[in-house]
């Protein structure tokens, strides 16, 4: 009679919980970072728009644009309709380096490869970083690099992302000042 009890007050609870384990376990609608539409089946008013902040067996939590953090059961989440408009890659950093047109040939070589040697180095922040020369002005005296940096963290770690990015352009700066690069802008005769 006790067990009985006790199914009639929890009722259809224990399925539903494993019901929305297993929705976002094995379907997996979303990963961290994502950015979702969530709307009640049928209406388009309520329609919000969220990105994934964490997933838990039994519950996911969103951030809205506005930096408002809503936690929603996983069991719920399985019977409302979840659009995933985009499947979040890991972020892409990007700095831009404006290098004297009086540098050598050696020298930028060698910044692009410590650029891709960085990020192999540092495995536990960046997957992948390139180098190339997005334009050279002679006229100014200017080569501006554009380095882009593959985060292994995703959107919604942004203190460890700008962390790392930090630490990134101060040992690329340290490497900079040790080739003896001038960053003064060249003067024009």
């Amino acid at each position: 009679s006790t067990f009985l009890a006790v199914a009639a007050i929890l009722g259809r609870m224990p399925y539903e919980a494993i019901a929305g384990m297993l929705w976002v376990s094995i379907v997996q609608p979303y990963d961290i970072g994502d950015s979702c539409a969530i709307a009640a089946p049928g209406e388009r008013e309520e329609v919000k728009m969220l990105v994934v902040s964490e997933i838990h067996p039994l519950s996911t939590t969103f951030i809205k644009w506005n930096g408002d953090q809503h936690t929603l059961w996983n069991w719920e989440l399985r019977n409302l309709n979840v659009i995933n408009y985009h499947r979040s890659a890991p972020p892409l950093w990007t700095v831009d380096v404006c290098l004297p047109t009086a540098v050598s040939a050696e020298t930028l070589t060698s910044v692009m490869d410590f650029v891709r040697e960085y990020a192999e180095n540092v495995s536990k922040e960046w997957v992948t970083a390139t180098a190339v020369i997005r334009t050279a002005d002679y006229l100014e005296g200017t080569l501006l690099i554009n380095i882009n940096l593959r985060s292994v963290f995703q959107r919604n770690e942004g203190g460890k992302l700008f962390r790392a990015a930090s630490r990134f352009i101060i040992v690329l700066h340290s490497y900079l000042r040790a080739l003896g690069v001038d960053f003064e802008e060249p003067a024009q005769a």
